[in-house]
């Protein structure tokens, strides 16, 4: 979710010209497709990876590694999508 709205956040931040092509501006089709893929990898990662102990690549595998850790020896338990989140807002 985390990444969905920092999505939004971002698309809205670099105002890019509005220009329509069939009557909807590129802006909302680019805001549609990040929100479809956000909610697709969110999907993917609950209900599949994170369950089963399986990694991903990248930042996301980071991020799910570190959540592993901190959960397991700290009494502290950090989701993987606020990783995300603090990762992609203060890179």
């Amino acid at each position: 979710m985390y990444v969905l709205i920092l999505s939004v956040a971002i698309l809205i931040k670099k105002k890019q010209s509005y220009r329509f092509v069939g009557g909807c501006s590129v802006d909302v089709k680019k805001l549609f497709v990040v929100v479809i893929g956000g909610l697709l990898n969110a999907i993917g990662m609950n209900l599949f990876l994170i369950p089963a102990n399986v990694y991903t690549s990248g930042f996301a595998g980071a991020a799910q590694l570190i959540s592993k850790v901190v959960g397991d020896y700290t009494p502290y338990a950090i989701s993987t999508g606020l990783l995300l989140f603090f990762y992609l807002t203060f890179r």
